[in-house]
């Protein structure tokens, strides 16, 4: 795993809701405000659970010029890290706690 992200812990009934409903959909989005840890932490904690359901994807906001760079990063690290997390914006989108997480979702993609 390239990431050095620490999931953060739902509580255990709080969890079990979320395994449910992944269970009975195909697909799950999940919102945040920008600028906050919790949510990638959060995600980070229960991927493990969505990939041995099936789940297979992972979307995540990126401006549309940054896509491509991104893509190349993620498929070759040796590629330079995009200007979106090197010199990210304000509001948080391009934070590490961001950067982790998004890389987390990469290797789970990958087993």
């Amino acid at each position: 795993m390239r990431s050095n992200i620490e999931s953060y812990s739902l509580p255990s009934e709080i969890f079990a809701k979320l395994v449910e409903l992944a269970e009975s959909a195909d697909a799950l989005l999940i919102g945040e405000i920008h600028g906050t840890q919790e949510i990638p932490c959060t995600v980070a904690g229960f991927l493990p659970m969505l990939y041995e359901r099936g789940y297979r994807g992972l979307g995540v906001e990126v401006p549309h010029f940054e896509q491509e760079n991104l893509r190349a990063w993620l498929t070759d690290a040796t590629n330079p890290i995009p200007d979106f997390y090197a010199r990210p914006w304000r509001d948080g989108r391009g934070t590490i706690a961001r950067r982790d997480h998004d890389c987390a979702g990469e290797s789970h993609q990958s087993q």
